[in-house]
């Protein structure tokens, strides 16, 4: 974590009373909380993308199927 992510949890912690070795506990706590939740939020975005290209597929399975069949509608109106 940069210094500049750092500094803010440095003020919080010192003005929530926090001194030495709880400062730095508090933190160590709060840095892991941050990544916790930037990987949720990686995994909700990767998931949210995996979503959308099944849904693309589909779609165009959907689209493809509807084609071939207008087509064999036609071969037969055709004969």
């Amino acid at each position: 974590m940069a210094a500049k992510e750092l500094k803010p949890l440095i003020e919080v912690g010192t003005s929530l009373g926090y001194t030495g070795d709880e400062l730095k506990q508090f933190i160590n706590d709060e840095r892991m909380r941050i990544d916790r939740e930037k990987a949720k939020a990686d995994e909700r975005k990767r998931q949210d993308k995996e979503f959308e290209r099944a849904e693309k597929e589909r779609m165009e399975k959907q689209k493809n199927e509807k084609e071939e069949k207008e087509l064999a509608w036609a071969e037969r109106k055709k004969n």
